[in-house]
Formats: structure tokens, C-alpha cells, sequence
């Protein structure tokens, strides 16, 4: 095999821009949740203003991880979700326990979930 001839990387759009990525993180914003439009109507108003050529899936990945960066937690969200977490684990071995004795096994014996769980961290 012949190695692979490695080059300049490839663009998949231009994203030249004149804006800062403030001021269009704050456009994409506006016309995504305000204005309520199609990532390809976005796309062509980027595209009008200057802001770059995006296309719309790079336009869909930079909305969403704005909106995952904008979200600010509180401290009793912090807590419920650790709870929240919590009780999801003791459930999840208490399932792990169910599906033990439906798929059956030697002489029909059952498995707590606290004894699944332990076995899990060994093997």
C-alpha cells in the first residue's frame, strides 16, 4: 500500500466572516429561537451578510454546543441531578437483578442487586 499523501487539510465551507463569533453566535441566536428559521434559511441569510458560506449541519453543531454552553446550573439543580443520579444506579442494578432471573440459569437462583453489582466491578 502506498502511504497517504498528506496536504493542506480540506474545508468543508468557508467561514470566512467579517463578525466576531460573538456577534454571530448572538445572529444565529436570534433567527434560530426568535425568529424561528430553517437551518437552511440561516444558512442563506450567513451566506447575504457576510458572515461565511456555513453549511447547515455546521450551522445545526454550533447552535447546539452554544446552547449546551449556555445553560447555567444552580446549586440545587446540582444537587437534584446527583440524586437524580443516584437513585438511577441503584435502579439500574435492581434491573440488572430482573434480567438475571428472567434469563434464568442453574437451578433457578437469584441474584440481589447489590451481589450483581459487586460481581460487575469484579469482572
Amino acid at each position: 500500500k502506498r502511504p497517504r499523501q498528506r496536504g493542506p487539510p480540506t474545508k468543508h465551507s468557508d467561514t470566512t466572516s467579517r463578525y466576531s463569533i460573538t456577534q454571530d453566535n448572538d445572529r444565529l441566536y436570534k433567527l434560530r429561537e426568535e425568529q424561528r428559521k430553517t437551518w437552511q434559511e440561516i444558512a442563506e441569510v450567513f451566506k447575504k451578510e457576510g458572515r461565511g458560506n456555513l453549511t447547515t449541519n455546521v450551522i445545526r453543531v454550533r447552535f447546539y454546543r452554544l446552547k449546551d454552553k449556555a445553560v447555567v446550573w444552580g446549586d440545587d439543580e446540582v444537587e437534584r441531578l446527583k440524586v437524580a443520579i443516584a437513585d438511577v444506579e441503584k435502579r439500574k442494578w435492581e434491573l440488572v437483578s430482573a434480567k438475571m432471573a428472567e434469563l434464568g440459569g442453574a437451578e433457578g437462583r437469584k441474584f440481589p442487586a447489590a451481589v450483581c453489582e459487586r460481581k460487575a466491578k469484579v469482572i
